[in-house]
C-alpha cells in the first residue's frame, strides 16, 4: 500500500487526504466481506467462495491499470478489497480451527509477508518515471494471481472447530463483551500500525530519500516483521503475556518517535524497520486472544473485520492529519491508537487466560 499510494501521488497528483481515502476504500471492501462472513460462511464452504472472491479481487486490482479518475479508482479499490478481504476472512476462520491458533497466526503473518518483501524491493528497482504505475500495480496483480493458485488445494469445507480445553465456563463460551473488547484491541492496534505504515513512502519523499532506499527499507521491515511473527507464533501463549505486549508497544512508540524526530536515512530506516517488525509480534497475539475468547467459533471471520476497520480508519485518519498537521502529528495519533488497543487487550487478557492457566498451557 505505501508503494501504491506513493505512485498514485506522483502519477495522478492526489493529495494526502485522497491517498488516505483510497487506502481506506480497499479496507472498506475487505471489511464488508469480513463483517458479512457470519452469513456467507454459515455453510462452512471454503474452496468455491475463495475462488470466486479471489477472482473479484483480481478484477478490481487489474482495473486500476486503466482507470485514472478518482471515483473510478475508489470503486475498484473497494472491489479488490471485497475479493481479497473475503479470502483473508476465510483463512482466519481456517486457522482459528487449528490446535494452536497463536502459532498458526504467527506462521500466517510470517508467510504472508514473503510476497511483500519481494514486491517492495523489486518494484522500485524496476520502476522508471514512465512505467511507475504499470510496473507497481502490474507486479502486485501478478503476485496475487500466482499465490491464488493454492485455492485449488483448499478443503471444500471448513473443518470442525478444534477443541480448546483451556477455555473455562467463566469465559462465557460465546460472543459477548470480552469478544467485542478483543476485537476492539485488534482494530485499534491495527489502525495505528496501518496509519503509520501507509505513509512511510510519503515520509521518505518528504525527507528527500530516494525511492530505491525507501523500497529497501520497506523490504527489510517486512522481512523483519515476518521473522518476528514467526518467533511470536513459536512463543505461543508466553508471548501473549501482558509484559511482552507492553514492551512491544512501548518500543513501537519509540520507533514512531524516531521517525518523527530524526529525519534522514538512519532515523527513517531504524524507525520503519522496528515499527513494522513489532507489528508482526502484537497482531498475531491479538487475533489469538479473540479465538480464545470465542469458544463457539461463531465469530471466526470477525477478526478480519476488525483488521479491515482498523485499516480503513488508520490510513484515512492518518492522511487527513498528515495533510493538516504534518508527519509528526500523524505518527502521534498512530501511536495513541496502538496504546488504546493495548489497554483493551490487557482488559480482557485475564478472561482468555484465567489465573494459573498461562503457566500450564504451552
Amino acid at each position: 500500500m505505501p508503494l501504491l499510494l506513493a505512485v498514485l501521488a506522483q502519477s495522478s497528483g492526489f493529495g494526502e487526504a485522497h491517498l488516505g481515502d483510497l487506502g481506506a476504500a480497499y479496507s472498506a471492501g475487505a471489511t464488508i466481506a469480513a463483517m458479512t462472513s457470519v452469513l456467507w460462511m454459515r455453510g462452512l464452504r471454503m474452496r468455491l467462495p475463495a475462488g470466486l472472491l479471489l477472482g473479484l479481487g483480481l478484477v478490481g486490482l487489474g482495473g486500476t491499470l486503466w482507470v485514472r479518475d478518482y471515483a473510478g479508482l475508489l470503486l475498484l479499490f473497494v472491489l479488490a478489497g471485497i475479493g481479497h478481504g473475503g479470502v483473508f476472512a476465510l483463512m482466519i476462520a481456517l486457522l482459528a480451527r487449528t490446535d494452536d491458533p497463536n502459532r498458526s497466526y504467527g506462521w500466517q503473518w510470517c508467510l504472508g509477508s514473503v510476497p511483500g518483501v519481494v514486491l517492495v524491493y523489486m518494484a522500485p528497482a524496476l520502476t522508471t518515471p514512465e512505467n511507475a504505475l504499470w510496473m507497481n500495480f502490474g507486479l502486485i496483480l501478478v503476485v496475487n494471481a500466482l499465490t491464488g493458485i493454492v485455492v485449488a488445494r483448499l478443503p471444500v469445507r471448513l473443518p470442525a472447530l478444534a477443541a480448546q480445553p483451556s477455555l473455562t465456563s467463566g469465559i462465557g463460551g460465546g460472543p459477548g463483551w470480552p469478544v467485542l473488547a478483543g476485537l476492539f484491541a485488534v482494530f485499534a492496534i491495527y489502525s495505528g500500525v496501518t496509519g503509520g505504515w501507509a505513509f512511510l513512502g510519503r515520509i521518505a519523499v518528504a525527507q528527500q530519500l530516494n525511492g530505491q532506499y525507501a523500497g529497501l527499507v520497506l523490504a527489510v521491515a517486512t522481512a523483519a516483521s515476518s521473522i518476528v511473527s514467526l518467533l511470536a507464533g513459536e512463543l505461543g501463549n508466553r508471548g501473549a503475556r501482558p509484559a511482552s505486549m507492553i514492551a512491544a508497544v512501548v518500543v513501537m512508540l519509540l520507533s514512531f518517535g524516531l521517525l518523527a524526530s530524526c529525519p534522514g536515512r538512519l532515523g527513517y530506516g531504524v524507525g520503519a524497520i522496528v515499527a513494522i517488525a513489532l507489528a508482526g509480534f502484537v497482531l498475531p497475539f491479538g487475533l489469538g486472544l479473540v479465538s480464545r475468547l470465542d469458544a463457539t467459533g461463531r465469530t471466526a471471520g470477525l477478526p478480519a473485520a476488525a483488521l479491515g476497520i482498523g485499516a480503513i480508519t488508520g490510513p484515512a485518519l492518518a492522511g487527513h492529519v498528515y495533510q493538516a498537521q504534518g508527519p509528526v502529528a500523524m505518527l502521534t495519533v498512530a501511536g495513541a491508537s496502538a496504546v488504546v488497543g493495548l489497554l483493551a487487550y490487557l482488559g480482557v487478557y485475564g478472561r482468555a487466560f484465567p489465573r494459573g492457566l498461562t503457566l500450564t498451557v504451552p
